[in-house]
């Protein structure tokens, strides 16, 4: 993560170790062949299933989140320590009597105060190799 420092050292940013993440996760790989014989072969082939969980255990200087990209007109991707990696952080939107407020262009007003917080992990990948 590029850290600011001051200009008279010669350099505008330098770049630190962001934080510690943990992995855990599984993967099994399935491969049958349950007829065989000198005339025939009768194969499955490889099947695989993965799963990976991990989590922000701590971030540079004990920040409680950094912003990791933003991205165009939905939010941005942070870490926050303690949740999940990656994970999408959009705005909420502004309500009057339960139905969404919209601008003159049609637009849902946004409420930037309300950070509504989605992981994107698969629970559960199935591939084929």
């Amino acid at each position: 993560m590029p850290i600011t420092t001051s200009s008279s050292s010669g350099y505008s940013t330098f770049v630190v170790n962001g934080g510690t993440i943990q992995n855990k996760g599984f993967e099994v790989t399935l491969h049958l062949v349950p007829v065989k014989t000198p005339d025939f072969l009768l194969e499955y082939g490889y099947q695989s299933w993965s799963r990976n969980r991990n989590k922000v255990i701590s971030l540079y200087n004990n920040q409680p989140s950094y912003i990791i990209t933003k991205l165009p007109e939905c939010g941005t991707m942070v870490a926050v320590a303690g949740k999940s990696t990656g994970i999408l952080r959009g705005s909420g939107f502004q309500y009057l009597n339960g139905k969404p407020l919209i601008d003159t262009a049609g637009n849902y007003c946004q409420d930037e105060g309300v950070g509504r917080y989605r992981q994107y992990q698969c629970e559960l990948d199935r591939g084929h190799q």
